[in-house]
């Protein structure tokens, strides 16, 4: 990142040097490429600065510090924080889905436990529809919990290979605007 951030001010660091063309060009396609650079240099420090807070107020499962910091990441615009958002409101769904997996292995245990110390044929059959509905519970889930699973893994790699191509997107530009 300091590679990046190094060039990046030495591109700009002489104002009276012609490299990005002249007020009295015709046409600056120079300046695009310069806002392009800026953007982007914003863009993966604010992801880089914005991303623990985001682990944070999801980790601390308060409500109003992810309504805030959803909030703030939407204003942004910032396309890293965005997705990484999603990301991190799915990952808040396996965690608690993980969470009423453990519950359901509980009560599976419990019931089975209970049923197996009854003498009663309706009770012993009561209990074995309830257990089965608790595997039933505990299939879906973990169907659920190994698709969120895979959308997780699949969006934090598209995260990464986006600010890789931008990063990719960078060095390129500051080659183009120093070459010219």
């Amino acid at each position: 990142m300091m590679k990046y951030l190094k060039n990046f001010k030495s591109l700009f660091e002489d104002k009276e040097s012609n490299i990005l063309g002249t007020p009295s060009d015709s046409i600056d396609i120079s300046f695009s490429p310069r806002e392009k650079l800026n953007k982007i240099n914003k863009n993966i420090q604010e992801y880089n600065q914005k991303k623990s807070k985001i682990d944070i107020a999801f980790k601390s499962k308060d409500v109003n510090k992810i309504k805030s910091i959803q909030d703030e990441i939407n204003k942004s615009n910032n396309d890293f924080l965005l997705n990484y958002l999603k990301v991190s409101k799915k990952k808040a769904q396996l965690e608690d889905l993980q969470k009423q997996l453990e519950d359901d292995n509980k009560s599976k245990i419990q019931s089975t436990d209970v049923m197996n110390g009854i003498q009663n044929k309706d009770d012993q059959k009561k209990y074995k529809d309830l257990i089965n509905s608790i595997d039933s519970k505990i299939t879906d889930k973990k169907l659920l919990i190994k698709k969120l699973f895979d959308e997780i893994n699949i969006e934090s790699q598209k995260i990464k290979k986006k600010m890789d191509s931008d990063k990719k997107e960078i060095d390129d530009l500051i080659k183009n605007v120093t070459n010219k």
